[in-house]
């Protein structure tokens, strides 16, 4: 596999974690969550690594090293899961070129409570499948929503709600 097809799959694998909802607070949420995953899949496409990482948590970066390095079957990059998220993705970002091209994705089924929201998140197309939940995204002090889970080995940990 390829370092570019490598950067397909760190996007792939955001799916593997975006609404409605009522309220101004749920709006807001739902809009900054939105923008978060926009400025994500923007940033993977044009291989800018620092603002990718920005919005994500440490957790989602391991969990989607780990997954990763399983689906690329390559001792060059055993050690992905050790480094940081920006290491990690400009590593891969190597050598190849970015892409004008931006994914579409979808937001739905959006729950808030807190600092904490899920969301069904659904890449490539736009509209709901209205499955369950399957990110969850964690507000950082500065207002910033930030995917915090699911890709690879969290999948099983998938939230089934919000968290209590």
């Amino acid at each position: 596999m390829t370092v570019v097809a490598a950067a397909g799959l760190v996007a792939v694998a955001l799916c593997g974690c975006g609404g409605s909802g009522s309220g101004d607070r749920t709006a807001t949420a739902r809009d900054g969550i939105r923008a978060s995953v926009g400025t994500y899949v923007s940033a993977l496409a044009k291989h800018d690594a620092a603002r990718a990482c920005n919005v994500v948590t440490t957790a989602y970066w391991s969990a989607t090293a780990v997954e990763l390095v399983a689906q690329l079957h390559s001792k060059t990059y055993a050690d992905l899961p050790g480094e940081s998220c920006r290491q990690g993705l400009q590593r891969l970002f190597s050598g190849s070129e970015g892409s004008a091209s931006v994914a579409k994705f979808a937001v739905s089924d959006l729950h808030v409570k807190d600092g904490v929201a899920t969301a069904h998140l659904t890449l490539g197309k736009s509209t709901s499948d209205g499955s369950v939940a399957n990110a969850r995204f964690v507000k950082t002090p500065n207002g910033t929503w930030q995917i915090d889970c699911c890709t690879g080995s969290q999948l099983s940990k998938r939230p089934p709600g919000l968290p209590g």
